[in-house]
């Protein structure tokens, strides 16, 4: 056979050919069998540091809850992750490098002297000398896989409810007082009680509904703390366990943002009702947007249109529901000189906007004054009654709680509401000092904001709109939270 043959012959050998199918099919089944295996494993070990990262952030944040050092903090960081992963095993997964201490500023662990956070981090990779190692991807060079899982853990607050009374600086009440469930009864400052109502159906426990705290900052780093009270209402509260910390910023209340809010709604009102000027005299204008005749007269009974009416500097007595009955609804009234303006007589403030630039309102007692609907602002820093209004002469002008705010009043300077006020569905908003004398009765959609203190007299009656559920019980408590 010559030479070219033996080469042909030597191609059609099929001797060992199964052993190099063999060989190539044993690698893809050790790579299957790799992803099936060594991937489920890493999978597993991540499982298990992610439970280890929580863990360990959660237990260093108790630490830090209860007063503890942050070194006390990484040290049970540390030792809650050796529970869960022994050393012998997994080696250190959790270094002192990997536990961050700090405040959340929603982003990141920032450095601060406020320790609200910590966050942990749980590794079996190159930088713990220990990652997992494979037994199948071990054949096809894969030795071992590099797993890691962390966790961020915050103090944190739930969101408050949309009921409460908020003072930048004191808030006081005197004695038999009552208040409803889920409301927020904050200062930032200081609070001062002297006492409560007795709860009709356990007359040793205040009347205080489920959810609802009295709370201000730090109220718990002083022997008195910022809470201040008789040692029965004290007591009262305690066994209530309503005393709670919450920081709140009164930004809301500032003169700043109460003036911009003021000049807003008339800006917005301005661009969507005719303008009409009249001066101190006052005569009976007519709105050319309402149906009348050429003397003036009505000649609907009901209001078609409705005007804006600017009032340069009133008089003294304003009979402002006879400009609503001439069909205006919009008021801007402007004072040149320290002026008090009281709205005379019966008034029915239903659907109207009225905002004063420099002028005191208030009412008499013997008029009322109906609300529904209804926005007032009054710009006048400096003045401790801005508004003043008769209490008893107030009317509510809703009985539900579908919707907070359909009353809202806002003024740059102080509030002052006597005796048997009565308001539902309302927002206060004041720049100044807040004070409400005895009998004042807030049901159903409550929002008092003041930049400065807020005084209620005996026989405060505050009802809120929340509904209170087991959640509503922890309301201000410092709890913790993992962030994902």
């Amino acid at each position: 056979m010559t030479r070219i043959g033996r080469r042909i012959e030597f191609f059609r050998e099929e001797a060992g050919a199964m052993t190099l199918w063999l060989l190539v099919w044993s690698f893809a089944f050790l790579g299957m069998a790799g992803l099936a295996v060594d991937v489920s494993n890493a999978y597993r070990h991540q499982s298990m540091l992610q439970a280890t990262a929580d863990a360990a952030a959660h237990a260093a944040l108790v630490v830090l809850r209860d007063g503890g050092t942050e070194a006390e903090a990484r040290a049970m960081a540390q030792r809650v992750a050796r529970l869960n992963m022994d050393t012998t095993q997994h080696a250190e997964v959790v270094e002192v490098a990997d536990i961050t201490i700090g405040a959340w500023d929603g982003t990141h662990v920032i450095d601060s002297t406020d320790d609200n956070a910590v966050h942990v981090v749980a590794r079996r990779d190159d930088t713990s000398q220990f990652p997992v190692g494979t037994l199948f991807l071990h054949f096809v060079g894969v030795r071992d896989i590099e797993v890691n899982a962390d966790a961020l853990m915050v103090m944190d607050y739930p969101n408050c409810p949309q009921d409460g009374v908020f003072a930048r600086g004191t808030l006081s009440f005197t004695s038999q007082n009552r208040f409803g469930a889920g409301l927020c009864l904050h200062s930032q400052s200081e609070i001062s009680v002297s006492g409560f109502e007795a709860d009709p159906e356990n007359p040793l426990m205040p009347d205080i509904g489920d959810g609802t705290a009295f709370s201000a900052p730090d109220t718990d780093e002083k022997p008195n703390g910022d809470f201040k009270s008789s040692n029965n209402a004290r007591a009262e509260m305690e066994a209530a366990d309503a005393i709670r910390r919450r920081n709140y910023d009164p930004a809301a209340a500032s003169e700043e943002n109460v003036r911009a809010r003021i000049n807003a709604t008339r800006t917005e009102v301005e661009g969507i009702v005719e303008v009409v000027s009249v001066s101190t005299s006052l005569t009976n204008s007519n709105n050319s947007r309402a149906s009348r005749d050429d003397e003036g007269d009505d000649t609907s009974a009901v209001c078609v249109n409705f005007g804006f009416l600017r009032v340069s500097n009133p008089p003294n007595k304003f009979d402002l529901q006879a400009k609503i009955d001439d069909c205006y609804r919009y008021f801007y009234l402007v004072c040149s000189r320290d002026d008090t303006i009281t709205l005379d007589g019966d008034t029915d403030l239903t659907d109207v906007v009225l905002i004063s630039d420099g002028c005191a309102l208030k009412t008499t007692g013997s008029d009322s004054l109906f609300l529904f609907n209804t926005f007032i602002g009054v710009d006048k820093p400096g003045d401790a009654s801005a508004i003043s209004f008769k209490g008893k002469s107030i009317n509510p002008g809703a009985v539900d709680c579908n919707g907070l705010g359909s009353i809202t009043i806002l003024t740059t300077g102080g509030m002052h509401f006597t005796a048997g006020t009565n308001f539902t569905k309302i927002e206060l908003i004041s720049t100044g000092d807040m004070k409400l004398t005895a009998d004042a009765e807030l049901t159903a959609g409550i929002s008092m904001q003041s930049y400065g203190d807020i005084d209620f007299s005996a026989k405060a009656n505050i009802q809120g709109c929340a509904t209170a559920g087991p959640e509503d019980q922890t309301e201000f408590v410092r709890v913790l939270r993992l962030v994902l």
